[in-house]
């Protein structure tokens, strides 16, 4: 009489391999050169320097290179840091809906730089957050059949109710 499900309430990010600026190779030991989350380096690393009014992109780079293993960048790369820098640290933004799209609400220096280490290693996200991408599910006993495959999460719910004879 148990049915157990495993599944997920969504699918995250988007992750896509292959990225046009790679040629569609993949180069992955460039992502073991961040040695921190994001969340870590926008609580721990930039978090000191937000409110500093006179901080440069100069000052950070060390911070970067030690977290991220960047330091090369092209100019097109030198050219969204500026702009995330400027967003991230003065509050001064190019264009309020650009950024909602470039940062997706998150630090702006940080999502440049997690930019940077995917597309470097050949890899793409089209999503900051959840995706409307089906979740895969699994379950095993009374009523199974009913959830194998991958679903849109709402329809998780009505055949777990379907399930119960609620």
């Amino acid at each position: 009489e148990t049915l157990i499900i495993v599944t997920g309430d969504h699918e995250c990010g988007g992750l896509t391999i292959g990225f046009a600026g790679t040629q569609y190779e993949s180069a992955f030991e460039k992502i073991a050169k961040q040695t921190k989350s994001f969340e870590y380096f926008d609580k721990y690393v930039i978090g000191k320097y937000m409110d500093q009014a006179n901080v440069t992109m100069e000052q950070i780079n060390a911070e970067i290179k030690n977290y991220f293993g960047l330091s090369d960048f092209t100019e097109y790369e030198t050219a969204m840091l500026e702009r995330a820098f400027q967003t991230a640290i003065t509050g001064e933004s190019v264009n309020k809906d650009e950024d909602a799209i470039l940062y997706g609400g998150y630090n702006p220096i940080s999502v440049q730089l997690t930019h940077i280490v995917a597309n470097r290693a050949g890899l793409a996200w089209t999503s900051y957050s959840h995706t409307g991408v089906p979740v895969p599910t699994f379950a095993m006993g009374s009523g199974s059949e009913s959830f194998n495959g991958y679903y849109d999460n709402t329809d998780i719910f009505h055949k777990t109710v379907q399930a119960m004879s609620l």
